[in-house]
């Protein structure tokens, strides 16, 4: 039924009253967890079939109170998980989930501005480019470089691999191949069989005993494809891999690249934001040489999921990769000073994620992620002392960045250690967790999450310890 009043469609155009109700009844729900978060549990999905039953209703004609829908997603969402916006989520990357990029993210996703053409919302495009400019400085690319925020490192891999090989490749690309280091990102792997390559394209050269790339090895396979007729094309590099926290010889890779007239891309989804600290620019020097850069908000800013970046030295570049005309968009002309994030990206409609990453940058300053980084990396190194102390523990990969990796050292690695970390997450102190490396399973600490202070890490070790004298006293 038609009508002239659209406050009669109240479920969908709520009043002003409504509106304020629910965002405090929100508000209420957010506050009480996060003022508690500290005690809460490390993981706590001990009866999943219970929450899932109970979030697993059918939507109905008429829906369901406010009261009622809170309560659903508090006791059944919000608990039911691995708890990874807290300080004592040490497993895989931690990022966090800065509040005020929350608070962002309403905005953005309220309002519903449109960010893929500049003529639609031109303040919001400057807000992203304002953003995108302050990491290309960062990581010391010139005035010429542009960037995208993207969905995560995978969606950047995945535009770095198109534009190198549009930029480098002939139509028929199938004799490109792409060189990476054997602890690289399974992401790339992905984003080369995305972009049209095979498996067989990809060479994963050796590493060495901090598990970065060994240049003398890239060389030779260089060198090697060379004479079979190939076309070495691509170099990925590491700038802190998600198994050890590796940084890969940049600089080195940098005059490879040059010389074999090939494109550098680095994969700093992980480590790139420790860029802001003094330890972390000498760790990545070189950086600055390289054609792409993978960075992840999400990640070392410790925003929301979803926030990832791909910068490129010449952002013209990046254009012409994938830029594809619309007659439907004529009617948004705009000068050529500006952009048009449609033009540089896979992606045509997305949310607008600068709001996210530029209101928590705007509101606090550099300076307090700096300090933030600055601890993780002391933590990290810490936490490896301590883990020395411990009978049995034996330290696979010490910190480069803030992963890491060691085991306990048994006769039997692998059914130890998996029994290891089953003890250690079994406390509900922490949640870590494992890789496999040369066939055998290696535990990791990463800690990177700005809730990770001291007492979470001083609570890991402490898991650990228990772990280990229940292996002591139940050995496999």
């Amino acid at each position: 039924m038609l009508t002239n009043n659209p406050n009669s469609l109240h479920t969908l155009e709520p009043c002003a009253e409504d509106m304020q109700l629910l965002i405090q009844k929100t508000s209420d729900l957010l506050v009480n967890y996060f003022s508690n978060i500290s005690n809460e549990p490390a993981s706590n999905i001990t009866n999943p079939e219970f929450h899932l039953a109970a979030i697993g209703q059918p939507i109905s004609e008429k829906g369901i109170k406010l009261e009622e829908a809170l309560s659903l997603i508090d006791q059944h969402i919000v608990r039911c998980s691995v708890n990874t916006a807290g300080g004592t989520y040490q497993a895989y990357i931690p990022g966090g989930g800065v509040f005020a990029a929350a608070v962002g993210e309403f905005i953005a996703a309220a309002t519903n501005r449109y960010v893929g053409v500049w003529g639609v919302a031109p303040a919001a495009v400057e807000i992203e480019t304002s953003v995108i400019r302050w990491l290309c400085n960062e990581v010391g690319y010139k005035e010429k470089a542009k960037g995208i925020l993207t969905s995560g490192g995978s969606l950047a891999n995945f535009s770095a691999i198109v534009t190198a090989r549009e930029t480098l490749l002939p139509k028929n690309f199938l004799s490109g191949i792409i060189y990476t280091s054997d602890q690289v990102h399974a992401s790339v792997y992905k984003a080369a069989r995305l972009t049209g390559f095979s498996y067989d394209n990809i060479r994963a050269i050796e590493t060495d005993e901090e598990f970065r790339i060994k240049p003398k090895a890239l060389l030779e396979a260089i060198e090697k494809d060379k004479k079979q007729g190939l076309i070495p094309f691509l170099i990925v590099g590491s700038a802190g891999t998600t198994n050890t926290g590796a940084v890969d010889p940049i600089s080195e890779l940098a005059d490879i690249a040059k010389a074999n007239k090939m494109w550098l891309h680095i994969d700093a989804a992980y480590g790139g934001f420790f860029i802001l600290t003094e330890r972390g620019r000498k760790l990545f020097e070189g950086i600055e040489k390289a054609d792409s850069i993978t960075l992840d908000p999400h990640k070392g800013l410790f925003l929301p999921y979803g926030t990832g970046c791909l910068l490129v030295s010449d952002g013209a570049r990046l254009k012409q990769a994938h830029q594809v005309g619309a007659d439907y968009l004529q009617d948004l002309t705009f000068s050529e000073d500006r952009i048009n994030f449609n033009d540089y990206s896979p992606e045509l409609t997305r949310s607008f994620r600068g709001l996210r990453v530029w209101l928590p940058l705007k509101l606090y300053g550099i300076e307090s992620f700096r300090k933030y980084l600055d601890e993780k990396l002391d933590l990290a190194l810490w936490a490896c002392k301590e883990l020395k102390k411990i009978p049995g523990i034996e330290i696979i990969a010490k910190p480069q960045l803030s992963v890491i990796a060691f085991r306990y050292k048994s006769k039997k690695l692998n059914e130890t250690n998996k029994k290891f970390l089953e003890n250690i997450l079994a406390t509900q102190k922490t949640f870590i967790s494992s890789t496999t490396i040369n066939n055998e399973l290696i535990l990791r600490i990463a800690i990177l999450c700005f809730r990770t202070h001291l007492r979470e890490v001083q609570a890991t070790i402490d898991a650990i310890k228990i772990a280990v004298d229940q292996l002591i006293e139940n050995p496999i």
